[in-house]
């Protein structure tokens, strides 16, 4: 019986430090613990592998550079040439050719070479009436969509037509300063 009391006082007596060191505390400091190792674990690779990467990669590439460069296409490397702008033309009040019209006030200014054309802007400020009787004709058969969608078009159109009347020279380009297309009141 000495056995026996002998164990019922050991067991109702404090810890003797038998556990190799271990604070108890239950299974959720050690599976926290253990998360904590793996995640530890997972940082710890993704940082080499990205080193490695790195390392890699500059030692393949050596000297080349990091980006390769396309030639352009003279196409897209010219500029526009500087022309002399015919502004005296009031601004053009029209309709449109749509049903009902839509009211359309267009400002034009014309580019000319004023160093091959000489006396073009002389002949311009006279034909001031016709060119915006033309191009308010011109505006009375185009609908709205269609000035809207296919404004370089219709400035093509217009530098034809004045071009088909002038005597002294031709103009480049035409470009709208203002281009209002409103509907009806």
């Amino acid at each position: 019986m000495a056995k026996e009391e002998q164990d019922s006082l050991d067991a109702g007596a404090p810890d003797s430090g038998d556990d190799g060191g271990r604070a108890k505390g239950g299974p959720l400091p050690e599976f926290v613990i253990l998360l904590l190792k793996i995640v530890a674990g997972a940082l710890g690779a993704i940082l080499l592998s990205a080193t490695v990467s790195v390392i890699v990669f500059s030692i393949l590439n050596g000297d080349k550079p990091q980006q390769q460069t396309v030639d352009v296409s003279p196409v897209y490397n010219q500029k526009p040439d500087v022309y002399d702008w015919f502004s005296a033309i009031p601004d053009i009040r029209a309709t449109t050719a749509d049903d009902p019209p839509r009211s359309v006030i267009l400002k034009v200014e014309l580019g000319y070479n004023a160093k091959i054309d000489v006396r073009l802007f002389t002949e311009l400020t006279a034909r001031i009436p016709q060119i915006q009787d033309l191009i308010r004709r011109m505006i009375g058969t185009h609908t709205a969509k269609e000035m809207r969608e296919r404004e370089d078009e219709f400035k093509e159109e217009i530098r034809m037509k004045i071009n088909d009347i002038l005597k002294d020279g031709q103009i480049r380009d035409v470009v709208f300063i203002t281009f209002i297309i409103a509907d009806n009141i």
